[in-house]
C-alpha cells in the first residue's frame, strides 16, 4: 500500500506542477504583450489554488505512511507537514477560489478583483 500511495502522490504532485507550469507561463507571455485575459487569471488562480492543495495532500500521504517517527521535531517530514499546512491557511490556498474559477466557467457573475 505504502509504495501504491507514493506512486499516487508523486503523479498528483507532477500533475499539479504541470498545471502550474502552463498557467504561469501562458499569463507570463499575456503579460509581456499587455493582454492578459480573465481567463489566464482564473487559470492562474486555479491552478495555485490546486497546486497548494495537492501538495497537502501529497505531504498527508507521506506522512500517514510514515508512522509514528514523521511526527518528532527532528524528522524533515514534520517540518513539511507543518509548512504545507500553515500555507494551506494563507488567502491564496482557500477554498473559495474553486468557486470563484467554476464561476467564472460557467459563466456567472463574478467579483473580478479576486481572480
Amino acid at each position: 500500500m505504502t509504495q501504491l500511495h507514493v506512486g499516487q502522490a508523486e503523479a498528483a504532485l507532477r500533475s499539479g506542477r504541470a498545471f502550474l507550469m502552463e498557467a504561469v507561463r501562458d499569463i507570463w507571455e499575456a503579460a509581456l504583450a499587455n493582454n492578459v485575459t480573465l481567463e489566464e487569471r482564473a487559470t492562474l488562480r486555479l491552478a495555485t489554488t490546486h497546486g497548494i492543495r495537492l501538495a497537502a495532500q501529497v505531504i498527508d500521504t507521506v506522512y500517514n505512511a510514515a508512522g509514528a517517527t514523521a511526527a518528532y521535531e527532528d524528522q524533515l517530514l514534520q517540518r513539511h507537514f507543518q509548512d504545507i499546512h500553515v500555507i494551506t491557511q494563507h488567502l491564496q490556498g482557500r477554498f473559495a477560489h474553486y468557486e470563484l474559477a467554476g464561476r467564472y466557467w460557467l459563466g456567472l457573475p463574478i467579483d473580478e478583483a479576486r481572480l
